[in-house]
Formats: structure tokens, C-alpha cells, sequence
């Protein structure tokens, strides 16, 4: 495979040379959550599976949004310093990134299981029907 000079290639080249795996990621993640979506409503869930993954579904992307977040920022100053070989300084954002994303999603379980009444209620769910 060809390589590309990222720092020289022109913008368009590269929009389009990396747009096309991107697309395709995204489109395989949302077949995914559709046969997800049909093996639920097969199973004895049946329709209140389907109501209740599509209720906890925002959620779960505000999550992964907050963990890419933060990993893909870590990952992008690990290579930085790595490419500075700076060992030290890129073992050291590493240790950060993995302390942030650990203490987040601490933060934003207790955040899920203290305000879980309110939550449901955001995303269309009746908190009184959780058993």
C-alpha cells in the first residue's frame, strides 16, 4: 500500500482517502445495532427489549464519546512524544489518559446510578416502571 505524507498531501486526497473507511465504520456500527435490534425482538423481550436498549442506546454513545475522547487525545500526544522520543513523557500521558478514562467512568456510573429516575425520563423512559 502507498504511503501518504499527511504533512504534504493535498486536503481533498486526503479527505477522500480516508473518508471512505470512516463511512464504512459507521455504517457497519449502525447494522450492528439493527440485527441487535432484531435479535432482541426475537428473544422473550420481545418489544419492552427493544424499548429499553433504545432508551439506554444515548446513553451508552455519550459514554463511548466521552471514552474516545479522551483515549483518542491520549493516544495523539503519546505518538507526539513518541515521535519526540520522549519515553518519559509518553509513559506519562499514557498513565494520565488511563487514570482520566478510569475516574470518568467512575464518575459517570455513580452519575448513571444516582440520577437514574431523571436519566430514563430524559431519554423517553417512565422511571416508574423500573423493576
Amino acid at each position: 500500500m502507498k504511503e501518504m505524507d499527511l504533512g504534504h498531501e493535498k486536503i481533498g486526497t486526503l479527505i477522500r482517502r480516508f473518508s471512505v473507511p470512516c463511512v464504512i465504520s459507521m455504517v457497519v456500527a449502525a447494522l450492528y445495532n439493527i440485527v441487535d435490534q432484531i435479535f432482541i425482538g426475537w428473544s422473550p423481550a420481545g418489544a419492552y427489549g427493544n424499548a429499553a436498549t433504545n432508551i439506554v442506546y444515548p446513553f451508552a454513545v455519550f459514554t463511548l464519546g466521552i471514552a474516545l475522547l479522551i483515549g483518542d487525545g491520549a493516544a495523539a500526544q503519546f505518538s507526539i512524544a513518541l515521535g519526540m522520543e520522549n519515553r518519559k513523557k509518553a509513559d506519562r500521558i499514557i498513565g494520565n489518559g488511563l487514570t482520566v478514562l478510569i475516574v470518568s467512568a467512575l464518575v459517570i456510573c455513580l452519575i448513571g446510578f444516582l440520577f437514574q429516575p431523571q436519566i430514563l425520563a430524559l431519554f423517553g423512559g417512565d422511571p416508574e416502571e423500573t423493576e
